[in-house]
């Protein structure tokens, strides 16, 4: 957010309810910008927010994810074509694994000329680590750390996910040598 922030330069800061929100410009674009927390729950009331207050032509959302293909390298960076989730299953009801309810899809389309903006930026730096791709994304909090991610990078694997991001809140607060050795283990299977 800071980097975000040195770009508006001048900006105003707003809070509706619980959630802190920055409105400025850059160029000609008016930009309102805010870090919702850990999870979709945060990122969907933050979006919903936003949309009531602002009503924004476009809501950009990043974050970091862990590529899942034999091709995904350190630093790449995946521009969404579509979202997949974990966390919502109907499947026992007779939807397909990862459909959603209600809006009845399983992948989430992204915007494609936001997409393809980025994308073509992407080539005029000379990048050659960004690209298009599926995003998988879960908020499962379990006991079973190292079976729920099988069982979930399983999943997105099928659902066609390029990278996954699991959000998980011990890997930003120091963790004790067990957690450790329990995501080490975690990322060495998988």
């Amino acid at each position: 957010m800071r980097k975000l922030l040195e770009l508006i330069g001048s900006y105003e800061q707003h809070k509706v309810g619980t959630i802190l929100f920055y409105t400025g410009r850059i160029g000609n674009h008016e930009i309102i910008a805010s870090v919702c927390g850990v999870g979709k729950v945060h990122a969907a009331m933050c979006a919903q927010t936003m949309i009531l207050e602002y009503h924004p032509e476009l809501i950009v959302n990043s974050g970091v994810a862990g590529g899942i293909r034999e091709k995904n390298q350190f630093f790449d960076i995946i521009v969404g074509e579509a979202c997949v989730q974990y966390d919502m299953d109907t499947s026992a009801a007779g939807d397909p694994p990862g459909m959603i309810s209600g809006i009845h899809l399983v992948q989430i389309p992204c915007c494609t000329w936001f997409r393809d903006r980025v994308l073509e930026a992407g080539q005029k730096t000379g990048r050659k680590n960004i690209y298009p791709g599926i995003i998988g994304t879960a908020d499962r909090f379990v006991n079973d750390a190292a079976a729920a991610y099988a069982k979930a990078l399983t999943r997105f694997a099928e659902l066609g996910a390029e990278c996954v991001q699991f959000d998980e809140p011990a890997l930003v607060k120091d963790m004790k040598t067990e957690d450790t050795e329990l995501f080490t283990k975690l990322y060495q299977i998988m």
